[in-house]
């Protein structure tokens, strides 16, 4: 950054008065009983949307843990294909922590007229199965069934080359 240059892995450089430092991101992992089970999938790449069409061809319920951007995309599009679909999001509505509660409420009504069943105000805790998910259950208690679980929790920033980069991180890039 002193220098206003970004040095390639060719060792070649490249100088500049404004840097845009976009890393991208990945999937957050839910860290919780049963997450290695097979049919929970996380979308991040082509590779993962084409693993999730393959999985929902076979799939007799969904289940996308996450009500952002990802999730409720993600419930919409397999809510399309006809699967019944369960949308577990920890706020009141979907999208609520980035278009708020009244915004929110508009998703909320598209998914529901639509056929998505909305389990609001919950987190998911444990996935159930013995070797393939069953079910998921939530924080307090209550089981929902689906043999397709897609994670869209959240999307850390990849913080790899900053930190290389000498960029001050924690969490976000500084």
């Amino acid at each position: 950054p002193a220098t206003q240059e970004v040095v390639l892995g060719d060792g070649g450089r490249v100088a500049f008065d404004r840097l845009l430092f976009a890393t991208g991101s990945a999937p957050r992992r839910l860290n919780i009983p049963g997450s290695d089970l097979a049919g929970v999938h996380y979308l991040r790449t082509r590779d993962d949307a084409d693993a999730i069409r393959h999985a929902a061809a076979r799939a007799h319920r969904v289940v996308v843990v996450g009500g952002g951007w990802i999730g409720a995309e993600v419930a919409a599009s397999l809510r399309q294909l006809g699967l019944p679909v369960a949308l577990v999001t920890p706020g009141s509505v979907p999208l609520e922590r980035v278009l708020g509660e009244e915004v929110g409420s508009v998703y909320r009504d598209l998914h529901a007229e639509r056929g998505v069943e909305l389990v609001t105000n919950q987190r998911a805790s444990a996935f159930l199965g013995s070797t393939a998910v069953e079910a998921i259950e939530t924080a307090d208690g209550t089981r929902i069934e689906g043999d397709l679980v897609v994670v869209g929790g959240g999307r850390p920033p990849r913080q790899q080359l900053a930190a290389e980069g000498s960029f001050d991180v924690g969490g976000v890039i500084l």
